[in-house]
């Protein structure tokens, strides 16, 4: 006959069963989320390096995986016989497979991906493959693992209850704003600064969204994500977080609502009437996403949507300044989750709530919780951003420096599908962007013989690919390939065009070869026009008129 501690028992065992169930789900669905932010982050770059961003975005997981699970996790929540360290975990190192804790690993691994995921468009266009491979692996190992530890795990510096936190109150980010998005969005904003921007990005006008359609689909596969991300941070059903769970997901979906819906009212009243942005109301939408991260079990509904709202208009300010600044974030990283973040979590020390059904105690400032929860979401966000801007700096400036980092202007005007995997070109546009990266190369490191052609027998206007007739002579006569007509080589020349133009950016920003104002001939007194001249357009069109 079962006894009744036999039955409590079996209770416990089938909630536990249960509870891991729903965190296996919840990880899930969040590791879905790296699929949005690949489409998301392909359509805020431009085509020729969209297959790249989407790369990184896999090695996120793969290579992310791998560091998280050798270092990772133990330095985030491992407590070696009971001794506390509210710095760093000291346990569950590469942990193994009869570990009670592995469905929470591979909980807390999708959270530990995202946050890098978040660098990755910040630095997109312009960072070498095989250094952001690096840098992600060392993000999962110890910069990520380390300022989760303080917020998240029991002993952490500034956990609620904990033996190590000095304070009377602990930080409340329920879902990451902080460990995730203002983590990541840091990284990025420091990066993005050593990295220096594009090439031509401050100078030229034509850097619109390319694939409004890509990124509203991100955003969608984004939403779904969030889902499991915020009601997943219950850690499970039992004990009424079922109830919470569905408290997330409505104020998740609310301050979302919220922050669209002032976009949508931003853009129509600038524009009178007439436009509404595609890329305002998608940062807009994350940065209601963001913005509610922290809050998500400790708010009203009401306090969500104001949350939104003014998450998306401190966001949307950044996205605005960012770029007046001339700081480079393609896909406006840092304003959505480093603003947003931090927006976020200054507004859960103001409006913060005990949950209908006693699972968090939370009192933010309106509501009788004094200043301290306020002081400590602060603090918390104050030493986040100092400990990430302080590793990225360590990680990036020496190997920027070193030439590890940026990839070169020829790679970057070529693009780093090309450039770093060989994939997105056609053989015609492939000759074609093998001999303006040619011409790139060569202007860049042999600037010398440029300044001074007398020491070599040449100069601008005797390099053996790039005379006096430009590419006319690859495009015409032997030069030309075979069964290609004058009109496909029309098309590509004018989609090429452009690109000829950065060349010729690129050769009048290079130091040694800046004329002077007003100045219009090379030092060395040939003229830089027809060194340089682009004639196969004009005279490709021209026979395909006559023909």
């Amino acid at each position: 006959m079962t006894t009744i501690a036999e039955l409590e028992a079996q209770i416990v065992a089938m909630k536990a069963v249960s509870d891991r169930n729903f965190l296996l789900r919840s990880a899930f669905t969040v590791l879905t989320m790296q699929g949005g932010f690949a489409a998301l982050e392909a359509g805020c770059v431009r085509k020729r390096n969209s297959a790249n961003i989407m790369a990184k975005n896999l090695t996120d997981i793969g290579v992310g995986a791998i560091s998280y699970w050798a270092l990772g996790y133990g330095l985030s929540y491992g407590i070696h016989d009971g001794w506390s360290n509210g710095f760093a975990g000291t346990a569950d190192f590469f942990i193994s497979s009869e570990s009670e804790h592995l469905a929470a690993w591979v909980f807390q691994f999708s959270f530990a991906a995202t946050a890098s995921t978040i660098v990755s468009g910040a630095w997109a266009e312009r960072t070498k493959f095989s250094f952001y491979v690096f840098f992600s692996f060392l993000l999962n190992l110890f910069v990520y693992p380390i300022a989760a530890h303080w917020i998240w795990a029991s002993d952490g510096f500034f956990a609620k209850d904990s033996p190590n936190n000095p304070f009377p109150e602990g930080t409340a980010d329920f879902a990451g704003g902080t460990v995730v998005h203002l983590l990541g969005g840091t990284a990025g904003l420091v990066g993005t600064i050593i990295l220096k921007p594009r090439h031509q990005r401050f100078t030229s006008d034509d850097w619109d969204v390319v694939d409004p359609f890509q990124m509203i689909l991100g955003l969608f596969v984004l939403f779904w994500g969030w889902y499991g991300f915020n009601s997943g941070s219950t850690q499970g059903l039992s004990g009424n977080r079922d109830y919470v769970a569905a408290t997330v997901c409505l104020n998740t979906t609310i301050s979302a609502g919220g922050a669209l819906l002032v976009s949508i009212m931003f853009c129509l009243i600038k524009s009178r009437g007439k436009v509404v942005d595609i890329a305002t109301m998608v940062n807009a939408t994350l940065a209601g996403l963001v913005g509610i991260t922290p809050a998500c079990a400790f708010v009203s509904a009401p306090a969500s949507i104001g949350i939104g709202v003014i998450t998306c208009c401190t966001v949307l300010t950044a996205d605005f300044l960012l770029p007046k600044l001339r700081i480079d974030d393609p896909v406006s990283a840092f304003p959505v989750h480093g603003v947003g973040g931090i927006t976020g979590m200054l507004l859960t020390g103001i409006f913060a709530q005990p949950d209908a059904h006693n699972v968090y105690n939370y009192k933010g400032l309106i509501h009788g919780g004094g200043f301290w929860l306020l002081f400590m979401q602060l603090t918390s966000c104050l030493c986040v951003i100092a400990w990430t801007a302080v590793c990225t700096v360590l990680i990036v400036l020496p190997a920027r420096l070193l030439g590890m980092v940026r990839v070169s202007i020829a790679d970057e005007v070529r693009g780093l599908d090309y450039s770093e995997h060989r994939v997105g070109q056609s053989d015609m546009e492939k000759s074609v962007m093998q001999r303006i990266t040619k011409y790139i190369e060569t202007i860049t490191n042999d600037k010398k013989t440029m300044l001074n052609p007398s020491a070599s027998g040449g100069g601008l206007d005797q390099m053996s690919d790039f005379g006096d007739n430009g590419f006319t002579s690859h495009f015409s006569g032997s030069g030309r390939p075979e069964h290609v007509s004058d009109a496909e080589i029309a098309r590509i020349v004018q989609m090429t065009h452009p690109l000829h133009t950065e060349s010729i950016r690129t050769f009048d920003t290079i130091d040694e070869l800046e004329l002077l104002p007003g100045q219009s001939e090379h030092p060395s007194g040939s003229s830089i026009a027809n060194g340089i001249e682009f004639t196969a357009a004009s005279s490709v069109l021209d026979a395909d008129e006559s023909a």
